[in-house]
């Protein structure tokens, strides 16, 4: 299955809950990285459950259920994807859960025009208008969004996974169900998600344009930024999905070439730790992507952190 890379970008944020607890909920973006209206990280406690739910224009699937849409797939891209926001929405509903929940977002399209990116992310800033309602107060979800050559299904033209957050292991709905929520709430370790990690800087400069190895190394390097503002480092990192796109007459000019690249990085970047993360390369055969080359996918194991003192 090809791949055609487009990243995705965001804007810091944080989720406070009532009754003076610590931050439970932190959306990440450095400052040296692009400001738009999607996270680089999210990073929560592990007392927050998560619940993966995958869907298409043909319905949802969560919790080993199922649900149908009620009417068949659209034939075009923008058809299918609002066809699959509203039966996220289903499932959604089902899980007694909302768009706020929504941590983070893996969206495959079968294409690769600039056009197509604009029109999904044009439907993706309606969708979360709700998240959106100021510039001061932000809670936008991490979003990977990469174009590919084929689903696998030719009427299958879009694949949404998405990351949510459980609402009933969240603390406001603990207190509504009268469960006191203890003070070390949050000091046991968190979750670090990581999306759309690019070698895009602060200016939507990409570094790199026509090196593979170049972009590699600052797509790492902004991920260092992310994992370090989670007061996480390298060594958290549990797994990692590299999607690349090789170029002719570059330094990746073939999957081959591609792969023994990156693979020769990351173990540069994770050093020879037999522990190190689960690693998992997704390239492109078709060279659609003449500037964004890697996109970078992570998840993290952020330490405990100290109780805090009476």
């Amino acid at each position: 299955m090809s791949i055609r890379l487009i990243a995705n970008w965001s804007a810091l944020s944080a989720f406070w809950i009532a009754g003076g607890f610590a931050q439970t909920i932190q959306y990440i973006v450095p400052d040296a990285m692009p400001s738009l209206p999607y996270s680089f990280g999210v990073m929560f406690p592990n007392e927050i459950k998560t619940i993966d739910v995958s869907v298409t224009a043909r319905g949802t699937k969560f919790n080993q259920t199922g649900i149908p849409a009620s009417a068949p797939p659209a034939s075009s891209l923008k058809g299918q994807m609002q066809q699959a926001l509203a039966n996220l929405d289903t499932a959604m509903h089902e899980l007694h859960s909302s768009k706020m929940d929504i941590a983070k977002l893996n969206i495959k399209f079968a294409g690769y025009s600039y056009d197509q990116v604009q029109m999904l992310g044009d439907l993706l800033e309606e969708y979360f208008i709700i998240r959106n309602t100021s510039k001061e107060l932000r809670y936008p979800p991490v979003r990977t969004l990469v174009g590919m050559e084929s689903l696998g299904d030719e009427k299958r033209l879009v694949e949404i996974d998405a990351t949510l957050f459980d609402p009933k292991s969240k603390p406001e709905m603990l207190m509504n169900q009268g469960i006191e929520i203890p003070d070390d709430y949050g000091t046991h370790g968190s979750t670090l998600l990581i999306g759309g990690i690019t070698a895009m800087n602060k200016s939507h400069v990409v570094k790199g344009l026509n090196s593979m190895r170049t972009q590699a190394q600052t797509s790492l390097e902004h991920m260092d930024l992310v994992l370090s503002q989670a007061g996480a480092s390298r060594g958290d990192v549990k797994a990692i999905h590299v999607f690349y796109t090789p170029k002719p007459g570059t330094d990746a000019g073939d999957r081959a070439q591609a792969e023994k690249l990156l693979r020769e990085e990351l173990k540069k970047y994770f050093g020879d730790n037999t522990e190190g993360p689960k690693v998992t390369l997704q390239a492109d055969v078709v060279n659609c992507s003449p500037y964004l080359r890697v996109l970078v996918d992570a998840q993290a194991s952020v330490r405990a952190r100290p109780a805090p003192k009476a």
